[in-house]
């Protein structure tokens, strides 16, 4: 009877355990159906390459991503901002080198990983020196942090940077950034844009000038280190422009990728 028992005990305790185990593995893969997002993102590439910097090329990097179990291209180049693109899954984005095996096929290393945060629309910033090491992050570009007739000033320097935009003043620190609202009474009007430095006691100006500004626009003004001259500082000018949908947008992004030829895709995973 003893040997019954303890059969009819470990079946029951064995139960139990696969129970949980069944119970783990769905809450597991509710979870993970949670954990999967949808962002758009653009790229700004940040080349401080050497080389490149002597013989006064610019890089354009060709990488992957994987969205949703495919992968897909997407092209930057340095000093300049992407196209936008589409990505679902995690809230980490992976960007990969697509190289050729022994074997004639695909693989995909691991370049660098970006946390995005919540879906949304992102910017994501990537520094290179040339020597294949990156770090990057990402910004949020959505209408919450970047509304209309808004100019977003984006310090990616060492130094605090004093700028006035339109009627708006301020102080933006290293590595932060200061939204700017601005009006005009046409639909086409201008502001003023002035930015300036304190390095070694000096003033020094990196900008004063008329930007145009339609109403209804979204804009980033970037700050950066110049490549040449890493000390003094450079900027470009971006305009947010508004996506459709993210369904018609996913839909006509997926049309795009696939009309430009199979090498694009690489195929399905």
């Amino acid at each position: 009877m003893q040997t019954v028992f303890k059969m009819k005990y470990g079946a029951i305790i064995f139960s139990l355990l696969l129970c949980c185990l069944v119970v783990g593995a769905q809450s597991v893969g509710q979870n993970a159906e949670q954990a999967i997002k949808r962002y758009s993102f653009s790229v700004l590439f940040l080349d401080y390459s050497q080389n490149a910097i002597n013989e006064g090329s610019v890089a354009q990097l060709r990488w992957y991503y994987i969205s949703d179990k495919k992968p897909y291209k997407l092209s930057f180049s340095g000093g300049g901002v992407s196209r936008d693109y589409t990505y679902k899954g995690s809230s980490d984005l992976t960007f990969y080198n697509e190289t050729l095996t022994a074997n004639g096929e695909k693989s995909y290393q691991p370049l660098l990983k970006v946390a995005l945060g919540e879906s949304g629309r992102k910017l994501v910033i990537i520094f290179g020196d040339g020597n294949g090491n990156y770090r990057g992050f990402a910004k949020e570009m959505g209408e919450g942090e970047l509304p209309i007739d808004t100019v977003m000033l984006m310090n990616l320097s060492k130094y605090s940077v004093a700028a006035k935009v339109g009627e708006g003043q301020s102080q933006i620190g290293s590595m932060d950034s200061t939204n700017f609202s601005v009006s005009g009474t046409t639909k086409r009007f201008r502001i003023p844009l002035a930015m300036a430095v304190s390095k070694n006691e000096r003033v020094e100006i990196i900008e004063k000038r008329k930007m145009a500004f339609t109403q209804g626009d979204r804009k980033l003004v970037i700050l950066f280190p110049d490549r040449r001259r890493p000390d003094d500082l450079s900027y470009l000018i971006h305009g947010v422009v508004e996506l459709p949908p993210v369904d018609y947008y996913e839909e006509e992004f997926d049309v795009l990728e696939e009309d430009e030829g199979a090498e694009l895709n690489g195929g399905s995973s």
